[in-house]
């Protein structure tokens, strides 16, 4: 973990900070581990996965403890789909944001949070503090091949009217380019775009894929700049005791979540 990131223990929890963001004094931002939950077995302990075989109980019970820790009153996460749709929350759909088909959320209210989860695939939050809008994405390797974190900086920018000068963009723990090896086809798919062009390895072992610095390549193609990038390299794959990860773990396995709000 680099110098941007503080490890944030809270109510037998641990939870990954932003340092740059939180400083900004705008936001409140967190990205959940695997410690302090009531989830057991496979899903030990703090999952946050709805969408998994766990008990829904101890899901809501692990989401009321986050809030509970970090003093906020709601959380909304979508229903994620690994696709682009990008959701914006107004006033007239706040209420079935839950419901949502998508894998990215914008707002520029105050008074909750927004989130994805993730179990190996990027997670990111961006902030504009001259704007006080602030969003939070899903991409894995499918979201990397539709752009999504780029699509959306660009309604950021073009709707809420966000300089990408001033974005902060921060990436979750994710499974490193080491431990992810991809297809053929994603990689003869994706190489042929410059901006993908140099996040694939070609080793041994197989194709290898940075799904980060496919992220950071796709915000930098709109302005975003690269110093207001920051990436927590820590692998999910290789950390077990602080990270699931549906790589190493298979399909039972739970959830962390990147969640970030308008203070």
């Amino acid at each position: 973990m680099n110098r941007f990131f503080e490890l944030y223990p809270k109510n037998q929890m641990v939870f990954i900070k932003n340092k740059v963001i939180n400083k900004t004094g705008f936001f409140y931002e967190a990205f959940t581990t695997r410690t302090g939950g009531e989830s057991e077995g496979v899903y030990e302990s703090l999952n946050t996965g709805f969408n998994t075989k766990d008990s829904h109980k101890k899901v809501v019970k692990n989401i009321d403890k986050i809030k509970r820790a970090l003093h906020i009153d709601k959380i909304y996460a979508p229903v994620q789909v690994h696709g682009d749709k990008i959701c914006v929350i107004t006033p007239e759909n706040r209420s079935y944001v839950t419901d949502m088909e998508c894998d990215a959320l914008i707002t520029n209210e105050k008074g909750y949070a927004i989130a994805v989860r993730a179990a190996d695939c990027v997670t990111s939050v961006i902030a504009c503090p001259d704007k006080k809008v602030i969003a939070a994405v899903h991409s894995g390797w499918r979201g990397v091949a539709n752009k999504i974190i780029l699509k959306t900086a660009l309604i950021m920018i073009n709707e809420f009217k966000c300089a990408p000068e001033h974005m902060l963009v921060s990436m979750s723990p994710a499974i490193a380019p080491k431990s992810f090896a991809v297809g053929a086809e994603v990689y003869e798919n994706l190489q042929k775009d410059p901006l993908f062009s140099k996040i694939f390895k070609k080793k041994k072992a197989g194709i290898t894929m940075n799904m980060w610095q496919g992220n950071k390549n796709l915000l930098m193609s709109c302005g975003v700049k690269q110093e207001n990038i920051f990436i927590n390299e820590m692998d999910t794959f290789t950390h077990k005791k602080m990270f699931f990860s549906y790589r190493r773990d298979g399909a039972e396995t739970g959830r962390m979540m990147y969640l970030i709000g308008i203070k």
